[in-house]
């Protein structure tokens, strides 16, 4: 049996961001989500299928470990957060608003 990752578990190795990318046929939109507000046990793979594209409107999306943070991780998010492109996130009653390249 396999464990999927948990927040905590990917805090624990340095990460505390998501690399979200829109499932729409087309989108494609890419974002970085912040998911520092939301408790340790809530499972990494549990976010993708509440992540609302609001450039497309497609529910569902691919959310893993932005295992880039660091220097370069830093870079990107500012680069991200300078654009217009928004992705709801509902998971455990949290509402986010992610910015992205557009």
């Amino acid at each position: 049996m396999t464990t999927q990752m948990t927040l905590g578990n990917m805090r624990a190795n340095g990460v505390c961001t998501l690399v979200v990318w829109c499932h729409g046929r087309g989108c494609n939109h890419e974002a970085i989500l912040d998911v520092s507000s939301y408790v340790d046990d809530v499972p990494v793979p549990a976010f993708g299928p509440r992540l609302v594209c609001t450039v497309c409107g497609a529910i569902g999306a691919d959310a893993r470990p932005n295992w880039n943070e660091g220097e370069q991780g830093q870079k990107t998010m500012s680069k991200h957060k300078t654009n217009v492109f928004v992705v709801v996130a509902r998971a455990h009653g949290n509402t986010t608003n992610v910015t992205s390249d557009g």
